[in-house]
């Protein structure tokens, strides 16, 4: 019998759409981890309905996939046509995702899981140029120019603060310069001897103390609104084109032609390049999936994004909390895609479509997992007298009976590697929950037998559930047990 992998096989191969269907929450990422060995080093593109999704997908991906390199690639969080910036991490977390798309793969590279949110994807970035070259690496031995470095980092989107906390931050006290490049999981200090780089050290931000050291410093850009003298020119150009003369005060464009950033100004992004692209000009060979309702997350987006728009029209450009200065806002189709745009550009890509509906019979192009999303345990945890260890641990064993039944094998043979061979025959020999530990268990320490046994119950089918011990909602519990009937359909 075809394994997943198998079955998924064929959505490389083939371009055009296709339909994953019989997939329910939670065992998608599964599917995810299990289509990277079928497409030969080809990227995956997955997009998922909103922020929420994003996380539950990284999670559930550390777990099937932990040697998968996951890239993540998250929408602002702050409102279209906003007064304020997106958040540093938010930020960081983007460009270190561009940088390393737009760098040129190498021969042989595994595939790369990336991971974007549907108002991601709707939203226009820099072009890849920006970031082909965009790193610069500072060795130790090597002379620095402080002014010259001073003045990338504010080229670049970093901001000076009196104490490093945050990503996007520098502060110069003498020989030592403190910075958080995007990328790296602590800022980092610069001792110089001098002109020369002595030595490049990892610290804690909260206490300031060293934490480690490094013989170099990667340093990329912060924002993706850069204030060099070109894409400052072309702002004001850009600006008085679309808005006319600038008359009175207006506070975006004298900061902007000054050379200083301002607040919320990655909102008028298209003026500061001669062209935006989209995420797929930065994966044009990769295969594309999205979650189920894509579509509806999608059209939501687009229509947030024009009712926001309108908005800021129909006050008269006036408005805000503070009652700010002029909001001259760029027309969407400026900075963003409209969906049909997106659905339009994956033509002459492979891509799946996930629902957790079963598929048409007749349906072209159509992978049937024949998963089934569980119930929930809700009602079992609020009745009187019903052990939900129980219950859980009775539905892991129906479903390892239901893999044995169609798969023609015993659930020992099931089990992929060794050690899952041995727990699986371990848990088939254990006699059920025990007051007592037997004489295989005595060598363990001696803890309450009927948690001991139902982690490791869960564990069988979902070992994310046994860290948690008693799943937090029903939806949660049964997106939970979905992996273990996808692996019982095929």
């Amino acid at each position: 019998m075809a394994t997943l992998a198998e079955r998924l096989a064929s959505l490389h191969r083939k371009t055009g759409r296709w339909t994953l269907a019989g997939l329910p929450e939670g065992a998608d990422s599964l599917v995810l981890a299990e289509l990277a060995k079928t497409t030969g080093g080809q990227d995956i593109v997955h997009v998922a309905r909103d922020g929420q999704r994003l996380e539950r997908l990284q999670d559930g991906l550390r777990f099937f996939a932990p040697e998968r390199e996951v890239l993540v690639f998250p929408a602002w969080d702050c409102l279209p046509y906003d007064r304020l910036s997106p958040h540093p991490d938010i930020v960081a977390e983007r460009l270190e995702t561009l940088v390393r798309l737009a760098a040129p793969k190498k021969p042989g590279t595994p595939a790369r899981l990336i991971l974007a949110s549907a108002g991601a994807v709707l939203q226009k970035v820099p072009p890849r140029s920006l970031y082909a070259e965009a790193a610069t690496v500072l060795r130790k031995g090597q002379k620095i120019d402080v002014a010259a470095l001073t003045k990338y980092l504010g080229e670049n989107g970093y901001g000076r603060a009196d104490t490093v906390m945050e990503p996007g931050e520098y502060a110069i006290r003498g020989g030592l310069v403190d910075l958080y490049p995007p990328g790296t999981p602590e800022p980092l200090r610069l001792d110089l001897f001098g002109d020369v780089l002595e030595a490049v050290r990892s610290f804690d931000p909260m206490s300031q103390r060293t934490t480690g050291e490094r013989d170099q410093v990667v340093l990329l850009p912060v924002s993706e609104v850069l204030l060099t003298p070109p894409s400052i020119e072309r702002f004001r150009t850009g600006y008085r084109e679309l808005f006319g003369a600038v008359a009175g005060e207006d506070l975006l464009y004298e900061a902007v032609s000054a050379g200083q950033r301002h607040v919320g100004m990655e909102h008028w992004l298209p003026l500061f390049h001669d062209r935006l692209e989209t995420l797929i000009d930065y994966c044009p060979e990769a295969v594309f999936t999205a979650d189920h309702q894509i579509q509806e997350a999608f059209d939501s987006r687009w229509e947030l994004i024009a009712d926001y728009y309108d908005a800021r029209l129909k006050i008269g450009a006036k408005g805000g909390m503070s009652g700010g200065a002029d909001y001259k806002p760029v027309p969407p189709e400026r900075l963003y895609i409209k969906p049909s745009q997106w659905q339009k550009l994956l033509e002459g890509h492979s891509v799946g479509q996930f629902t957790s509906f079963d598929a048409p019979p007749d349906a072209p192009n159509a992978i049937d997992l024949g998963g089934r999303r569980h119930e929930g345990f809700a009602q079992a945890r609020t009745a009187q007298g019903v052990n939900l260890f129980d219950k859980v641990s009775d539905h892991v064993k129906a479903a390892n009976a239901a893999l044995c039944v169609r798969s023609g094998f015993s659930s020992t043979a099931a089990a992929a590697t060794p050690r899952r061979r041995r727990n699986v025959a371990a848990h088939s020999a254990s006699p059920p929950l025990s007051p007592e530990p037997t004489t295989a268990q005595t060598r363990r320490p001696k803890i309450p037998p009927v948690s001991r046994t139902s982690s490791r119950t869960i564990a069988l089918a979902n070992p994310n559930a046994a860290r948690r011990m008693s799943p937090p909602s029903g939806n949660d519990a049964s997106s939970g047990a979905s992996a273990s009937r996808i692996s019982s359909a095929v």
